[in-house]
């Protein structure tokens, strides 16, 4: 630790059973500061020579210190981590159901434990998810900007289309180990009974050799699709050219596969190397026109990201302050929608407003289409749009039986478009008969229909939530079942 607060950094020179020997890092620059030890028959050591003297100036902090590494961070944090510990046991106590994951290990040589990573998840959150659109976001977020320690966060959309926060972690770093076990939680605690789930996320390595070793995250049992905006970001660097950026957010966003394609050679006709740079990129996991719907319309993370810029005024707390506010903020967050949601019901509204803007606005443009039946008994239409903002008359083949068009454009956002709008009309069917239930008020309700309970202040030590006493979460094991807590009122 004096090496850190010293901005000085050194490393090992001589390492055997007998003798222990460091230096600067700068010994070839002609600093000659050096520590060394000798063991003694008693296994007690000796410090046989020491120059204590730097002869180079002090560099301010960074963060990229040499000596800085994450089982020197992790014991820094170890007396946070105990008094969250024995919060935690009271959220669980007081919140029954609620679900907390610890990974502490033991190294050699250090008598403390470790700290890897604590999995959160409140019981009201993981009962709401299954209201919500079966979406979840996940991404990371710096919590002590002078180290690599992580807030990972998951979240989901309500029917609103609102950050429905899902499940937290703290973790030492971020990698392929934290996001295996992170998502290996996810899927037991939260996402056990869905299938189908859409999984959005930036192209970080971890995650992508997560998704690729976990069997329940792939297809058909979930759908793994990447970030746009983080793509559209590193394209941006790569070819600044803003008539390609344009174009790459068009190729994202089209509905129809016919678009797209005019797009991409839009592209490579006005640069072969930007064509082929996206071609690179498995395109099918970062369009709209190719996912089935299963993105419900959600491009980016950037719903997450949004979430993050609420987690400012967090990062940078003693964990148990984090974990306090976060709580607090969900407990919040769900009286609050909750009030609105009954309001919403007790005036007989049946849809929430945010996607109904989007469904109004297909209402109004079906008024200047045309259609023409072909079949009674299946119900199969020829629909004719408008000619309108530049865009020609186009044909769509519409089958209400099967809700489908000929362009696939129905279940991208799983509510009727403008030109199946004009045909349903026909059928006597209400165009709400084929807006998802997702959308409904009644789905708002039920995800913020949980409740959490206040923890109160800590009144004396809890010895079964500790590290130093039983009930202890064991070496790379969890706490999540931890004995009952009375030492919180």
């Amino acid at each position: 630790m004096y090496s850190v607060k010293e901005c000085r950094e050194m490393t090992v020179w001589e390492s055997s059973p007998d003798v222990y020997k460091v230096v600067c890092r700068r010994l070839f620059t002609g600093c000659n500061w050096m520590l060394l030890a000798i063991k003694k028959k008693t296994n007690m050591c000796k410090v046989g020579k020491y120059i204590g003297i730097h002869n180079y100036e002090m560099d301010t902090f960074s963060g990229n210190h040499f000596n800085l590494e994450v089982d020197l961070i992790s014991l820094v944090l170890i007396p946070h981590i105990e008094v969250s510990i024995r919060y935690m046991a009271a959220l669980q106590h007081f919140n029954s159901g609620t679900v907390v994951e610890w990974k502490l290990e033991r190294s050699a040589g250090i008598p403390e434990y470790i700290f890897r990573y604590v999995f959160w998840a409140f019981k009201p959150a993981i009962d709401g998810f299954v209201h919500c659109r079966p979406v979840i976001s996940i991404d990371g977020t710096h919590v002590y900007r002078k180290h690599n320690i992580k807030l990972l966060i998951d979240v989901a959309v309500d029917a609103n289309g609102q950050i429905f926060p899902l499940v937290f972690a703290i973790c030492a770093n971020e990698s392929q180990e934290t996001w295996t076990l992170i998502l290996n939680h996810l899927n037991e605690h939260i996402v056990t009974q869905c299938s189908g789930i859409c999984l959005i996320s930036n192209r970080h390595d971890g995650i992508l050799s997560s998704v690729q070793h976990l069997p329940e995250w792939k297809e058909p049992y979930a759908y793994h699709y990447y970030c746009v905006r983080h793509l559209k970001a590193n394209f941006q660097k790569k070819y600044p050219n803003k008539d390609l950026h344009d174009l790459m957010w068009m190729v994202a966003t089209d509905h129809q596969e016919c678009k797209f394609r005019r797009r991409m050679e839009s592209i490579r006709q006005e640069d072969e190397r930007a064509y082929h740079w996206l071609m690179r990129h498995d395109l099918e996991k970062c369009t709209l026109h190719a996912d089935g719907g299963r993105r419900w319309g959600s491009l980016a993370t950037n719903v997450l990201e949004s979430f993050n810029r609420l987690l400012k005024s967090v990062c940078g707390l003693p964990v148990t302050a984090m974990v306090c506010i976060l709580f607090k903020q969900m407990a919040e967050r769900f009286v609050e929608r909750h009030r609105g949601a009954s309001e919403l019901m007790e005036r007989g509204v049946e849809f929430m407003p945010n996607p109904m803007k989007r469904f109004d606005k297909y209402r109004r443009r079906a008024h200047w289409h045309s259609f023409l039946q072909y079949c009674n008994e299946r119900n199969i239409f020829e629909a004719h749009t408008a000619i309108h903002q530049n865009r020609k008359n186009n044909i769509h083949t519409v089958n209400e039986a099967n809700r489908l068009c000929s362009y696939g454009k129905c279940p991208i956002y799983h509510m009727s478009r403008s030109h199946a709008i004009k045909c349903f009309q026909h059928t006597g069917l209400g165009p709400t008969d084929y807006v998802d239930k997702q959308y409904s008020v009644a789905a708002y309700l039920n995800t913020y229909s949980g409740q959490l309970q206040p923890v109160g202040h800590v009144r004396r030590k809890c010895p079964s939530a500790s590290l130093g006493g039983g009930g202890n979460p064991a070496p790379g094991g969890s706490s999540s079942n931890v004995p009952n807590c009375q030492g919180y009122t």
